[in-house]
């Protein structure tokens, strides 16, 4: 779940669903024997199960054309042809869970409730959840789609072994969202960046997630279980990758392709591993737990960008307050926030709703609600400020506080829409009515 935020005014969620790649459910129907066809470049239809919307369907085509592009640029085309039905319902998308995958109506039901995209390699066939939370704006439409997609690839270059119980779960899913990522960027969607510190975001806020050796070996019914969203598996596993993508910087595509044809010589997802990414499995679990650490206890870091029509010395003074913020509040609460965050400063209303189009990926029509009335918006690790409503740098200074405030507020006790804590909040408030005050005599003075 990610949620909006919208400081000191209301807060509204955004649901997520989740992804999937069912091929050995595939193989338990008794489908053909996968056959790649490497004289000729895939065919990928995309079909409307239901009334989807025109500009949902330019979307996943966009993603299809663009993840064709891609992965033929790096030298790994699909082969072979691959037929998208797009579900407009969640009604739309059990009905072709159960038609074009042969499930019987419970099984599709089941299938349906935890997933937002189901592929079969063997088959060809993939079916996008249209009613899920990951195809909700555009950006998360073209992820999904390549995340499906790079599913069929995994599976003809590996042969179909890239869903056995000794291939390695976490790289699967986490290297499908990457490239989904990967796409969605280059389709003008959320970028790699953003995706990035996002998970790290996601997984600062779990109450509790999978531990990284439980998503090594998978056999499916333990994948269907960690589809519970409250194992945090999806971004346990994307963490993962961004970690392996820091260490193969400059190759990191052609590593992950390296793995997946590795997979079809030996079938052991260690070794592939090792042949891919030049170290064993178990030294790169080692190094991921203390990296992992590292970037939860992180102390927080804003970096500070300003749109045209902001003072060009404005950003860098927003960080010197946050400076000074952070030390007051460390000393106030024994603790400061965790993690980066990307923060925009923008030059006024209409540049503050095309800011929030732009960084977080939304439509132009709901920028314009969310920025209506509000002096900034937090989404994930992206925060985006409308300055001109800050007169003085007083304001500026104060406003810097309130922010990192309401970030340790959220990572200590959760939201104050979700979570009431009327002690914490107290405390927060008297915290900031002597800052208000501390400034007022500072300017005195």
């Amino acid at each position: 779940m990610k949620t909006w935020f919208f400081a000191l005014v209301f807060a509204c969620a955004v649901g997520m669903g989740f992804a999937f790649f069912a091929d050995d459910a595939a193989d338990s129907i008794g489908a053909l024997p996968f056959v790649a066809h490497e004289e000729k470049t895939a065919g990928i239809d995309v079909q409307a199960a239901g009334d989807v919307p025109a500009a949902h369907m330019d979307d996943i085509r966009q993603a299809v054309q663009l993840f064709t592009e891609d992965m033929t640029a790096n030298g790994a085309p699909l082969h072979h042809d691959v037929h998208v039905y797009v579900a407009a319902t969640q009604a739309d998308y059990v009905r072709v869970i159960a038609e074009q995958f042969d499930q019987s109506a419970d099984e599709a039901q089941a299938i349906a409730q935890v997933s937002g995209g189901w592929t079969g390699g063997r088959r060809g066939l993939t079916a996008l959840n249209g009613a899920a939370g990951v195809m909700k704006t555009a950006s998360d439409r073209q992820s999904t789609t390549a995340h499906e997609l790079f599913h069929q690839l995994q599976y003809e270059l590996s042969d179909g072994n890239d869903t056995g119980a000794s291939s390695i779960f976490w790289l699967e899913e986490g290297t499908a969202d990457y490239i989904g990522a990967r796409i969605a960027e280059k389709a003008n969607g959320k970028t790699l960046r953003k995706w990035s510190l996002d998970t790290l975001d996601d997984l600062r806020l779990a109450e509790s997630t999978v531990k990284p050796d439980s998503i090594v070996h998978c056999t499916m019914e333990q994948r269907m279980k960690l589809m519970d969203k409250s194992y945090h598996t999806y971004q346990m596993a994307d963490a993962m990758t961004l970690c392996l993508m820091e260490q193969q910087r400059g190759k990191e595509v052609a590593s992950i392709l390296k793995y997946f044809r590795m997979l079809k010589e030996n079938k052991d997802g260690e070794a592939a591993f090792e042949q891919a990414f030049g170290m064993k499995h178990a030294a790169f679990l080692r190094h991921f737990r203390a990296w992992y650490e590292r970037e939860m206890k992180r102390s927080i870091e804003l970096t500070f960008s300003a749109r045209a029509g902001v003072s060009d010395g404005l950003a860098p003074s927003m960080n010197q307050y946050v400076k000074t913020a952070a030390a007051r509040v460390r000393q106030s609460f024994g603790a400061v926030p965790h993690g980066r965050y990307d923060v925009v400063l923008c030059a006024n209303e209409q540049d503050f709703a095309a800011a929030i189009a732009e960084h977080c990926a939304v439509a132009p029509e709901e920028a314009a609600k969310l920025a209506d009335g509000n002096l900034w918006i937090e989404n994930g690790s992206t925060i985006v400020f409308q300055v001109a409503q800050l007169e003085d740098a007083r304001q500026q200074e104060y406003a810097m506080a309130m922010l990192l405030a309401r970030l340790l507020r959220i990572q200590t006790a959760g939201r104050p829409e979700e979570h009431p804590d009327a002690k914490l909040d107290g405390e927060i408030e008297t915290f900031l009515d002597h800052y208000a005050t501390s400034l007022s005599l500072r300017r005195i003075r």
